[in-house]
């Protein structure tokens, strides 16, 4: 290791974990844009729009068809509507499809600036909504205004005149134009989220240097001189924003930005707030690392984990939560219904980097892969992925085994086909209901247009084709009415030409990859941003070996016959703490437990002598 460089990866790193979709899918979408509020200086104000298409609807389908339409009239006796009426919905979705947001005053007196994506899985009512607010209306201070907003009938909205109107739009353009998320924000989240998930708790240490590693590689010489202030920037950029998902045409114009909107509560600076007096504890993942580093502090809101809350076991009487994600538990959760599927952390985490060096649709398509690679229940292996021997492969029908020319006999593969009662056998480009891999992919439009719909299929192919050349993919598509294979190269030319799009629909496609392919995943990472190695941790969240592991170390300790002081002084913790890893009351660093590991190995070689 170089002394300006990191050399090992120092961080938490898992090869996948577990998340609530619809969390990740309202992070990706987020932080798509340097700014998730770009054009804000044109968002409308939703009274203003309300009362105005009231009118409309009273003008041209008269007073019955307006009060049935949810038309109310307002306390100046002007045309106005009920937040759960039809008005009100047709509204809100104009104005997603348009400006893309909104502004809008509360009961409470408080301006939003509200943006509305659509999620792309939804029916097409369904939106994430991205929203900060400012509190700085004169309204706040006024306790006889207050009293008159919070007075006003739940259907209607506080009137604003012009000026109110200028000063809070001006007000909530300050804020979110300070905020910094795209990129960096998604790495930090998915950060964030990896080390809720290993330190199970609501209340988590990052330490400094994980984060500056995570942005901007191993080589400290390329940081910027002012590293740890951007990452203070971007975690208190987090803090501003409110999240939340919304159906219009169920209840109108309802949102609660309350409690559970909240993501990142709150972020301190350990560095400042403690004095000098910034201790590592064995909860940071840098813990006896050797490497000087300080700390943040971060505790997650009730929002950011979404339906992972259910793994909650306590919450003390200072609001802080742990959890429960060991795999027994995650079978129960997924036994009940619950939707949860997997991530790959190394993506999520290093692929956002301008270093990294791909794409963000080579990421959504990697994304999309890991979530469809194909499991054996009884498979040995901490992904679980069913592991064919050679070129024998699925064909075109579960448990049909044919020849695969693309790949090599000798050699052992997995494969991202998908579950379920068609498991391995792939999916379409587009699928007969548009469900194929342009739809799991995210970022693609399945488009009824022929021109744009080969467009679209291009781009997927040749992002699929950049991937596969980075991380040793061999993407394979079998005739769905014969045995014919074919590769990338032959499907990027099919996609060039009606003829040729029509004939592509006819396949089934389906990704293979080594066996080895998360270790590849990390190297090309390492290799990207100066690491030597980015370690595996061998247990992720919802693993067997995860419940396994403290077991068997305990087994092997007793059976060594090693006392648990000495392995405490060997290992650099204190008795306590070495008591409470072993029993599973709390989680290994990696690199307490890659020390550990090599103490009880040198034990087992009869290397080291044992106090008597």
């Amino acid at each position: 290791m170089t002394t300006d460089g990191l050399g090992l990866f120092l961080g938490n790193m898992f090869d996948t974990c577990i998340v609530d979709p619809k969390r990740a899918s309202m992070v990706r979408q987020l932080c798509e844009h340097r700014s998730p509020f770009q054009g804000i200086a044109s968002y409308p104000w939703l009274d203003e729009a309300l009362a105005n298409h009231s009118a409309r609807v009273l003008r041209k389908m008269g007073e019955d068809e307006w009060v049935k339409a949810g038309g109310i009239l307002d306390t100046n006796g002007q045309p106005y509507c009920k937040r759960s009426s039809l008005i009100a919905q047709y509204v809100v979705s104009k104005l997603a499809e348009g400006s893309g947001g909104l502004l809008w005053r509360d009961n409470q007196g408080i301006s939003w600036a509200v943006r509305l994506a659509k999620d792309h899985r939804g029916d097409g009512k369904q939106y994430h909504a991205f929203c900060v607010n400012w509190g700085g209306n004169p309204l706040l201070l006024d306790q006889e205004a207050r009293r008159k907003i919070e007075a006003d009938a739940n259907d209607q909205l506080p009137k604003l005149d012009d000026a109110d109107r200028s000063l809070s739009s001006q007000g909530l353009q300050t804020v979110t134009r300070n905020l910094r998320l795209f990129d960096r924000g998604e790495q930090l989240l998915w950060l964030i989220h990896a080390t809720v998930l290993s330190q199970r708790s609501s209340v988590i240490t990052l330490p400094d240097i994980q984060c500056g590693e995570v942005i901007w590689g191993g080589d400290r010489q390329k940081w910027p001189q002012n590293w740890r202030r951007e990452i203070i920037h971007i975690l208190r950029s987090l803090m501003h924003i409110r999240t939340e998902r919304l159906v219009i045409g169920k209840n109108g114009w309802n949102p609660r930005f309350g409690a559970e909107s909240v993501a990142v509560a709150h972020i301190e600076d350990m560095k400042r707030t403690e004095s000098g007096n910034d201790r590592c504890l064995d909860s940071c993942p840098m813990f006896l690392s050797g490497v000087s580093h300080n700390h943040f502090v971060v505790q997650i809101g009730l929002g950011f984990l979404g339906v992972l809350e259910k793994f909650l076991v306590t919450k003390d009487e200072r609001g802080e939560r742990t959890y429960d994600f060991s795999s027994s538990k995650v079978r129960e959760v997924r036994k009940a219904g619950t939707d949860i599927v997997t991530a790959s952390l190394p993506s999520k985490i290093l692929g956002g980097a301008k270093w990294a060096e791909i794409s963000k649709n080579e990421r959504r398509i990697l994304d999309a892969l890991t979530l469809e690679l194909t499991r054996d229940p009884k498979s040995q292996r901490n992904d679980k992925a069913h592991v064919y021997e050679g070129n024998k492969v699925v064909g075109r029908k579960p448990g049909v085994l044919v020849e695969c020319p693309l790949l090599v006999p000798s050699d052992r593969y997995v494969v991202f086909g998908g579950n379920g009662k068609r498991s391995g056998c792939g999916y379409q480009v587009v699928g007969r209901k548009g469900t194929g891999w342009l739809y799991k992919c995210g970022d693609y439009i399945v488009s009824k247009d022929a021109a744009q719909l080969r467009r679209e299929i291009r781009a997927f192919m040749n992002d699929l084709c950049e991937l596969s050349s980075k991380f040793g993919l061999i993407p394979a598509a079998i005739d769905k009415n014969s045995n014919r294979w074919i590769g990338i190269e032959d499907l990027k030319r099919l996609a060039h030409n009606q003829s040729g799009v029509a004939r592509l629909k006819a396949f089934q496609l389906r990704v293979f990859a080594p066996e080895d392919w998360s270790e590849r995943i990390r190297a090309y990472f390492a290799a990207k941003g100066g690491f030597n190695e980015v370690p595996t941790i061998e247990t992720s969240p919802g693993s067997m070996a995860d419940c396994e592991q403290h077991e068997c170390l305990s087994d092997r300790v007793r059976r060594l016959g090693i006392k648990q002081g000495q392995l405490a002084r060997e290992i650099g913790v204190s008795r306590s703490q070495l008591t409470n890893l072993l029993n599973g009351a709390r989680r290994w660093s990696p690199a307490v437990l890659a020390r550990c590991k090599a103490y009880l190995q040198k034990v087992e070689l009869g290397s080291p002598e044992l106090e008597t």
